[in-house]
């Protein structure tokens, strides 16, 4: 297979802060073939803390010599790709293969576009891609060694693992379970149900708790240096060493055989591409990067396969199958989700006109815009969320489906989680705040000091146009009803008409008349006489036909499409952290109550958002 006579790689001419030394070099010569070697064109390549360690810290060390201008040092020791040249004496591989390969110290640098490995450090798993490929070999094999060559871990033994959510603990915990072991390991509580899906029998907080008590046949290993002097054994147990990582292709093919057989699962924190390894080597350093959540195969989700009365469409189906990740998608576990009135609207009237197509036993329709969650995985396109993050999100119409256990979704449509809500009151929040704020400032245009009229201020959309106003230095008047007086003079309204008892205003004195969904008539009826010749009327939606301004207030329009982004959603969040705005949150309802959700919304009487609670 053809290579071109240079490639790209990341090389290091001085010892010292690895940001300030590495860099990625373009001219890199090609290495003459051994005749055990093979030479790999790398698709994939992980990084790794012993990497920045010995930049850092110990190169001198464990390499006896210390790189140069004339002779600069490559880095990296995990690579996955296929094989584009073979020596004359290698006989397990071939030209084409698609293999994962470790380096030993003598021979790395596989964060490269290409690399020259010795055959007896290379093998071929079949059911992994290039990137779970590449995360496997360094973390897999110190974990395999500790377990297996070191501790000689026995079925029906317990092992407690320090650091279970670590790369290492992570395969040590599937490695202990799959040959029987009980598994007891330490994690912080965010990390908790993590390690435990990977097998762990007992978690130990490691903020919180000691450890347990250790047998006197006990057998200790560590992947660190031991701290010196060593205190001897006083009960029995043994010391029996420090793992250091003796690589080769058979305990390579070792670990494949636990991955082939799904008893052992590589786990990804984040894809970089090539030109962002520095990014890699930070967030690395960081020791944040929270592992790829593992997560079912298939969920609990409520659809419909007809259009017609929700009540009796919607149902709940517990064999959704997980969609496939976009490049640019996060997959979301949903904490806490909301039920508003276009989930009905869709079902029930305007559906085939919005969505322009219909429903069907094969392809049921999700339902719900609104939700909160954690993120579990990203695409390999996805840059500005991360695994773990907390979010809130309003889907598209052409992504609804919320009211389900999992998510798919495009990042841009995701945005971290105001810091001061709790998942349910965050779920209460994306439609109707956007809805608000998209009413308010995209259409209405309010400037501090103009006076605007909102119809229905106890509404969940009114509820958050009068505190936009307010926050924006507008002077608020609303409708509502004598009982909800109290609940919109709390939101800051200036002014508040009882619609079951007064009409409006004085002709011609207010700057914006925003309709919340509960006046339809009211721009034919009478909203013209309120408004200022220059004043404007949004409302949703429309009743028709419509009549012509007659004294030059301007009908705006219609806040159907609310354009959700994650960029109006964190200026929502600014609100909301600053204390200008807040929810406000009728019933929380379980995941199961949902019909009973809706029920409830359609006698128009809630007095806030109704949430139901996916996970508590």
């Amino acid at each position: 297979m053809a290579f071109p006579e240079t490639f790209r790689a990341y090389q290091y001419e001085s010892y010292g802060p690895l940001e300030n030394e590495l860099k990625i070099q373009s001219n890199v010569p090609q290495k003459k073939l051994g005749a055990e070697q093979v030479r790999i064109k790398v698709h994939s390549a992980s990084v790794n803390p012993i990497d920045y360690m010995l930049l850092e810290a110990v190169g001198q060390l464990f390499l006896g010599k210390a790189p140069s201008a004339n002779e600069p040092f490559g880095i990296g020791f995990d690579a996955a790709g296929e094989i584009v040249d073979v020596g004359k004496d290698v006989k397990r591989l071939k030209v084409g293969d698609a293999v994962y390969a470790i380096t030993p110290f003598s021979a790395f640098g596989t964060l490269s576009e290409y690399s020259v490995v010795d055959e007896q450090f290379v093998t071929n798993p079949s059911n992994l891609n290039f990137d779970e490929a590449a995360s496997v070999p360094l973390v897999a094999l110190t974990a395999y060694q500790g377990m297996f060559n070191h501790a000689k871990l026995q079925k029906g033994e317990t092992v407690l693992i320090l650091g279970g959510s670590s790369s290492v603990g992570m395969y040590a915990i599937q490695f202990a379970r799959a040959v029987g072991a009980r598994v007891i390991t330490t994690a912080s509580a965010e990390k908790a149900e993590f390690v435990k899906s990977l097998g762990a029998d007992q978690v130990i907080d490691c903020r919180k708790e000691k450890w347990l008590d250790v047998k006197n046949t006990g057998r200790f290993v560590t992947i660190l240096p031991m701290t010196q002097p060593v205190k001897e054994a006083e009960f029995g147990a043994q010391l029996i060493s420090e793992v250091h990582v003796h690589p080769s292709a058979d305990k390579l093919a070792s670990i494949t055989k636990f991955i082939e057989a799904k008893e052992v699962k590589p786990v990804i924190d984040t894809v970089y591409p090539f030109e962002k390894a520095l990014n890699a080597y930070a967030k690395l350093k960081t020791q944040d990067g929270l592992e790829a959540m593992p997560f079912p195969k298939t969920y609990r989700a409520y659809q419909y396969e007809n259009y017609g009365a929700l009540m009796k469409e919607l149902k709940l189906h517990d064999d959704i199958p997980q969609a496939k990740l976009g490049s640019q998608q996060v997959r979301i576990k949903v904490r806490a989700t909301a039920v508003n009135f276009i989930d009905c609207m869709l079902m029930e009237g305007l559906g085939e006109a919005f969505l322009g197509k219909t429903p069907s036993a094969n392809q049921p329709f999700n339902i719900g815009c609104d939700c909160s969650g954690e993120v579990i995985e990203i695409g390999t396109a996805a840059k500005r969320l991360k695994v773990g993050d907390a979010i809130y999100t309003m889907a598209p119409f052409t992504a609804f489906g919320t009211l389900a256990e999992y998510l798919v979704l495009d990042e841009e449509f995701v945005a971290i989680k105001p810091s001061n809500l709790d998942f349910n009151e965050a779920a209460a929040m994306p439609s109707v705040a956007l809805t608000a704020y998209a009413g308010m400032v995209r259409h209405a245009k309010l400037q501090k000091g103009e006076t605007v009229l909102i119809f229905g201020g106890s509404s969940c959309v009114g509820m958050f146009a009068v505190q936009f106003s307010h926050a924006t230095g507008v002077r608020v008047i609303t409708t509502t009803s004598s009982r909800n007086v109290e609940l919109v003079q709390s939101l800051r309204a200036d002014q508040i008409i009882d619609y079951t008892k007064e009409k409006w205003l004085e002709p011609h004195s207010v700057d914006a008349v925003y309709d919340c969904g509960v006046e339809p008539s009211a721009w034919n009826d009478g909203a013209q006489l309120v408004l200022k010749n220059s004043g404007r009327f949004i409302i949703l939606p429309m009743t028709m036909p419509v009549k012509e301004s007659e004294f030059g207030a301007q009908l705006v329009g219609e806040v159907y499409n609310t354009d959700p982004s994650a960029e109006k959603l964190d200026t929502t969040t600014k609100y909301i952290e600053s204390g200008k705005a807040k929810h406000i949150i009728a019933t929380v309802y379980p995941f199961e109550k949902v019909l009973d959700a809706y029920a409830k919304l359609k006698t128009y009487h809630a007095r806030g958002k109704l949430v139901v609670e996916v996970e508590p």
